[in-house]
């Protein structure tokens, strides 16, 4: 009789402490907001726009409050864009260009601790980057870096979440406009670099130079700081470049481009360099041009350096007066 009893005032106790034990997510899920009664604060954040992945989870901090922890993703479709958004149509044409593999997602962050009498309060809202953009070299990362590890923490939490209330989007496009002034800031960077190389490599070389203006591509291999010049079109193509020691090698002979349309073709017969024109435009001329064999010119010492891809960067016009500007492309 007296185990029975035991047994029954533990089951009773242990009732009493399960229907007494409430579920903080369930607490701040059906809370009210103070600016608007009528509708539970799950409501809200569970059917607001532009939100994926929601979760909500619960934890306890060192100091043994309990804390019940919202987060979404916030997938920003970088095709998608339009100049409806705060970014301007050059902010979004360089997005388009720089960001690569998966769109950027942010993730959305609220923190509900919750006090003794069951009540809570909203102490933290923040927004941060998900690593998992490609953005490549030409822009500098320290931005989106900066904001993967800190993100954007709201002194007033209750503004984000009135925004969520209001359907307003959320997204942090100021994140998105310095990804693209860090690439303007790169694009300056690099043009200052290419300048450089081409002029070293102009100031060693003789121009034969014309009647008038004469305006030639500028092809550039960065890597090794060679460059080309010339006009396929009209069968002329030149190159120059410049290294250690002041050592100095150039081509410059009329020629054609064969039949298929994919190869320059001298008309010296002891120069046979393998020149293959890539990505040509509407006007036959060629984005990118390939040189191989370049050694086979016997009239210039070194020309096997010459060897390598090189990338359209810009014009170069010669004038009869001995002047030179270049102009590179945006």
């Amino acid at each position: 009789m007296y185990r029975l009893l035991q047994s029954l005032l533990f089951l009773t106790l242990m009732f009493l402490f399960c229907s007494c034990t409430k579920d903080e997510i369930s607490i701040v899920k059906n809370g009210r907001m103070n600016f608007d009664q009528t509708v539970t604060l799950g409501d809200v954040l569970d059917n607001c726009k532009g939100l994926e992945n929601r979760k909500w989870t619960k934890f306890e901090t060192d100091l043994k409050r309990k804390v019940v922890d919202f987060t979404a993703e916030i997938p920003v479709k970088i095709d998608s864009l339009t100049a409806n958004t705060p970014l301007t149509t050059p902010e979004i044409d360089v997005l388009k260009k720089v960001i690569t593999g998966p769109d950027p997602i942010f993730r959305l962050t609220l923190q509900f601790q919750i006090k003794q009498n069951d009540s809570f309060q909203l102490t933290y809202a923040g927004i941060t980057l998900k690593p998992n953009i490609f953005i490549g070299d030409i822009v500098l990362p320290d931005a989106y870096k900066a904001f993967v590890d800190k993100g954007q923490t709201y002194p007033d939490p209750s503004y984000l979440l009135k925004q969520l209330y209001q359907n307003q989007e959320v997204v942090p496009y100021h994140l998105l406009h310095q990804i693209y002034f860090n690439y303007q800031e790169k694009q300056k960077e690099i043009k200052n670099k290419k300048r450089q190389i081409i002029g070293n490599a102009f100031n060693t070389f003789e121009f034969p130079y014309g009647l008038g203006r004469v305006r030639y591509l500028v092809y550039l291999n960065e890597e090794k700081g060679t460059i080309l010049f010339g006009n396929v079109v009209d069968g002329i193509l030149g190159g120059a470049f410049n290294r250690t020691g002041g050592l100095a090698c150039s081509f410059f002979e009329k020629g054609n481009v064969n039949e298929t349309g994919d190869k320059f073709v001298f008309s010296k017969p002891g120069c046979s360099p393998d020149i293959i024109l890539k990505n040509k435009n509407s006007n036959g001329t060629p984005s990118i041009i390939a040189v191989n064999n370049a050694k086979n010119c016997s009239f210039c010492n070194g020309a096997e350096y010459l060897n390598g891809e090189y990338h359209a960067v810009g014009y170069i016009d010669l004038y009869a007066e001995g002047g030179i500007s270049l102009t590179l492309f945006d």
